[in-house]
This record gives structure tokens, C-alpha cells and sequence, in this order.
């Protein structure tokens, strides 16, 4: 997911998916409304996802119709970070297809 465009991810869009999709895709309990889901499983990973990786930033859009959300897309604002040169524990996290399984 660290892959992004030159505009910071600000118009091509991550990752696509229904809530359903994404809700099978992390393993969520199939009994969770969607407002379950968000609150417990999908902002919680990406507030971690936020402060762990210095240079991502994830930001999700929903898609509704009438009051029921029914597309999501998650956005990687990217920043490029430059390695410290003081920095000594500091290494690349590597770029990995996350993806590949749900194809």
C-alpha cells in the first residue's frame, strides 16, 4: 500500500472496496455493522498504520447512498522521508504487495 502517485495519492485512490470486502479482507466478525467495523477495526489500523510508518499517511473516503455507505477508498497521502544521517536504527520497511492474496 506504499505505492502512490506524484500528487501524494490525492486522486488515485489505494485501495477500492465495498465495506464487505474490506470487512473480509481484515477479518472482521461477519455480525459487525459497518459503524462496528470502522470504530473497531478499520480506524484503529489505520491510526497505527499513521504512527508507525513516518512517510504514509492513510485517509479514507466513503461513497454513500442515502445514509448507508456502500464504497470506500483509501488514500495514501506519501511523504517521502529522508534518511537521517544520525539515524542509525533507521531502515527502509520493504515494499510488499499486500494485495496479492485477494486477487
Amino acid at each position: 500500500m506504499r505505492e502512490a502517485n506524484k500528487d501524494k495519492g490525492k486522486t488515485c485512490p489505494t485501495l477500492q472496496a465495498t465495506p464487505e470486502e474490506l470487512a473480509r479482507m481484515m477479518g472482521a466478525p461477519k455480525s459487525y455493522t459497518f459503524g462496528q467495523f470502522n470504530q473497531k477495526v478499520l480506524q484503529p489500523a489505520m491510526d497505527e498504520i499513521n504512527l508507525k510508518i513516518d512517510d504514509m499517511d492513510l485517509d479514507m473516503h466513503k461513497g454513500t447512498r442515502g445514509r448507508k455507505v456502500v464504497h470506500l477508498e483509501i488514500y495514501n497521502r506519501f511523504y517521502p522521508r529522508k534518511p537521517n544521517l544520525h539515524d542509525e536504527d533507521f531502515e527502509p520497511v520493504p515494499m510488499v504487495d499486500w494485495m496479492k492474496d485477494f486477487k
